[in-house]
């Protein structure tokens, strides 16, 4: 597949589709707005930010590469099955509910903004079950799985937590 690489800042409505994979680097801000369907990853560079917005979406099964800021700004739900790694941090805005399902080894922090839902699903972990990075939560964090984790960092907010074993 080829490699989309966006350097400056830029919005893209239109579905980005196939086995491209898509490269951030600098400091660059990308939108996407698109219900993409591209599958050869997601690689956020340092300093850079990557904001899924409106209805947007990716790939299910795309793995990302963070370290930069991937922004979880859409009203869609999204079932995350690639795992999120890296040093960036995770951002989850708008009213759609991010779900992870396997165990994510990014090492950023996390936000969750009002409204929004992080659920960490059948076999979802953050930092792969030892996450030591900060929380804020003023959203909902939904723990709905059987693995045991532990979140030694700072958890912050006005948000919920519900821990629902699977």
């Amino acid at each position: 597949g080829s490699t989309i690489t966006a350097n400056t800042p830029t919005t893209i409505s239109s579905i980005l589709a196939g086995s491209a994979s898509l490269t951030m680097g600098g400091l660059a801000t990308l939108t996407l707005s698109g219900v993409n369907t591209y599958t050869g990853g997601t690689t956020i560079g340092s300093g850079s930010m990557l904001t899924i917005n409106g209805s947007g979406k990716l790939a299910a099964a795309g793995a990302i590469i963070d370290n930069g800021t991937f922004n979880y700004n859409s009203s869609a739900a999204l079932s995350l099955t690639g795992v999120i790694s890296g040093g960036g941090a995770v951002a989850i805005g708008g009213t759609g509910t991010l779900t992870l399902t396997k165990p994510e080894t990014y090492t950023g922090t996390t936000t969750i903004g009002t409204g929004s839902t992080l659920t960490l699903g059948s076999g979802g972990k953050l930092g792969n079950g030892t996450y030591s990075a900060a929380i804020v939560n003023n959203g909902t964090l939904n723990y709905n799985n059987n693995a045991s984790a532990t979140l030694s960092g700072v958890i912050s907010g006005s948000g919920s937590l519900s821990v629902n074993p699977s």
